[in-house]
């Protein structure tokens, strides 16, 4: 991962229900150096590698949990016969945090990630220490409906594969990133950021799955924990943004006690992609706000 040559990158395997998850780590736990863990959790079609443009402004500051969930563009599949709904997504995620975190750190989720975060504050409080939203799956916005034509044909053989194939094309993957980012990373990067969807039937079967499992009631199932949240909350939001309407993000933060919405101009949904040091220095804003004390600056880029 380039940029981060300062900073200790550990890679790890956790083990969850249905297989193990990749997770990178990144600096020293709380009790080894008094930086607090900040966990993020990446969205639909992504690997974790959508935040190494943060990584680095963020990694002087702060502990990083970077996990790849079965979204479609993870490298170990799940079992055949693992679940792939949103809260199951969530129980790994709180095993991940239960493995990798000394104390309730924030968590951070954007795109469908976010989703997955909204289930884990439902299902699993006490894992969470303060609360960020990022331009995400929200009430009647999940999944985003740009995939809505899409989804019936997430239940016909084979589709995920022709997907994948056609994914291969440049400029089709350059139509997909622009959907939900302004920049599109060059070839390089975008392998990482698409990780095993063209290589992997079982990566393509849990995309397929995941994907199935996304309606409007699996946001909307949580709004009641939302609206009971007593956690430091931030709301970061990219726009202008057709996919995540700022509505949703104005909603949210008044659903949410006390919740703090920050803008940041100029991105579409993939916020690490389109404005890193924004950002960054959103989310090092809300670790200063939920930890106490001052924190450095990040330089402008």
């Amino acid at each position: 991962m380039s940029g981060v040559t300062a900073s200790v990158e550990e890679c790890v395997e956790v083990p969850v229900a249905g297989g193990r998850l990749e997770v990178r780590v990144v600096g020293e736990a709380e009790g080894g150096g008094g930086r607090p863990t900040v966990v993020l959790v990446h969205g639909l079609l992504v690997s974790s590698h959508v935040w190494d443009p943060v990584v680095p402004l963020l990694a002087p500051h702060v502990r990083l949990v970077l996990p790849d969930l079965p979204l479609g563009a993870h490298r170990r599949a799940l079992n055949p016969r693992a679940q792939r709904t949103v809260p199951a997504l969530a129980d790994r995620l709180a095993r991940v945090i239960e493995d990798t975190c000394d104390e309730p750190p924030v968590v951070v989720g954007n795109d469908t990630g976010g989703a997955v975060v909204q289930h884990l504050c439902a299902r699993r409080p006490d894992v969470v220490g303060s609360l960020v939203l990022a331009s995400c799956d929200a009430y009647w916005n999940c999944p985003p409906w740009p995939l809505w034509p899409a989804l019936p044909l997430f239940r016909v053989p084979g589709f995920v594969h022709l997907f994948a194939r056609l994914a291969r094309v440049d400029a089709v993957q350059r139509q997909l990133v622009q959907l939900v980012a302004r920049r599109v990373p060059p070839p390089g990067e975008r392998a990482a950021l698409l990780g095993g969807l063209f290589d992997d039937p079982g990566v393509r079967r849990d995309l397929a799955g995941v994907v199935r499992a996304l309606h409007p009631g699996v946001t909307r199932s949580t709004v009641h924990t939302l609206a009971a949240w007593d956690r430091p909350t931030t709301v970061v939001w990219g726009r202008p943004d057709a996919v995540f309407p700022a509505r949703l993000a104005r909603r949210l933060a008044a659903t949410i006690p006390g919740a703090e919405l920050v803008w940041v101009d100029g991105s579409r949904a993939l916020l690490p992609l389109d404005r890193p040091t924004a950002f960054a220095d959103a989310l090092l804003a809300h670790v200063s706000r939920s930890h106490g004390g001052g924190r450095p600056g990040v330089a402008p880029a």
